[in-house]
């Protein structure tokens, strides 16, 4: 058992950046979309700021 829960722990190694980084591409999209509906402004307020880290 404890050779099976090692195993586990090295494939999440391997599954933890890739979350890291789809969650990174989440929060870029919702920044994109943010500015293409504020007529193409990064003008942003800090509450839009707020919402694009919630939405991840």
């Amino acid at each position: 058992m404890e050779k099976e829960y090692q195993k586990m722990k090295e494939k999440f190694k391997l599954i933890i950046p890739l979350e890291n980084t789809l969650t990174e591409a989440r929060t870029i999209e919702n920044l994109h979309q943010l500015i293409k509906n504020n007529n193409k402004s990064f003008n942003l307020t800090e509450e839009q700021l707020q919402l694009v880290t919630l939405l991840q």
